[in-house]
């Protein structure tokens, strides 16, 4: 039996006469905390898998391990990604997800640590297996009002997209229908067009023959690709 960490002993077995909501608040806590340590996330998130706010800090947590821009992270957060997969840190995200479809809080954080996770590349197959791009469209058909859900999920779309069979099977699901509109509903957030053209980006340059580019790469695409930057000229991202 594995052994949980000294935070989650405390809270649950130590106090057994805290009531639930002080235990999780507590909980919440230490994930906040500066001292906040990986195996605390990963029993954290064991503990209470039937509380939302502990698995949003939990994957906001996991997001923060790595820069947002990937000129910025080094070997040792590669290393530690990689640590954290073995762990199967990355399926606690996935079902944290999955059992909170309708918390844009736990969809907006869970694409965001699954965005880094999947800049792994056997991260990117396993994910497909794992239904993440039917999960991350659910997530941004299910909260098109939240902007970051409508930017880390077209993070998580571009990172698998970076894989060319799964670029296939992205663009026969229709993902860009779903990319078109985050543009649409965020045309002046400057994020969201950015992650949204990168995940068009990745699926134009898949190579299907069963697939008409122009899917991608037609007048809906360009249209929203040179609005966005029109809107934002000064985006050298972008």
């Amino acid at each position: 039996k594995k052994n949980v960490s000294a935070v989650v002993e405390w809270l649950q077995f130590e106090n057994t006469d805290v009531p639930l909501e002080t235990e999780v608040r507590e909980a919440a806590k230490r994930i906040d905390s500066r001292t906040c340590s990986m195996d605390d996330v990963e029993d954290l998130m064991d503990a209470y898998p039937n509380e939302a706010r502990i698995q949003w800090k939990a994957c906001r947590w996991l997001a923060d391990r790595e820069p947002f821009r990937i000129k910025d992270v080094k070997e040792r957060h590669k290393k530690e990604r990689k640590v954290l997969t073995l762990k199967k840190i990355p399926e606690r995200v996935i079902q944290a997800m999955e059992r909170y479809p309708n918390n844009a809080d736990v969809q907006a954080f869970g694409c965001a640590a699954l965005w880094h996770f999947a800049r792994d590349d056997e991260n990117k197959v396993t994910f497909m297996e794992r239904d993440v791009a039917r999960i991350t469209t659910a997530a941004l058909e299910r909260h098109q009002s939240r902007e970051d859900v409508q930017t880390y999920g077209c993070c998580v779309i571009w990172n698998l997209a970076v894989n060319d069979e799964n670029g296939k099977i992205l663009r026969r699901m229709d993902v860009q229908k779903w990319i078109f509109r985050a543009m649409d509903n965020h045309a002046m957030n400057t994020l969201v067009q950015e992650k949204a053209c990168g995940a068009i980006w990745c699926l134009a340059y898949v190579d299907d023959t069963d697939v008409d580019g122009d899917d991608v790469l037609g007048p809906e695409a360009k249209k929203r690709v040179i609005r966005a930057m029109s809107y934002h000229a000064e985006s050298a991202n972008l």
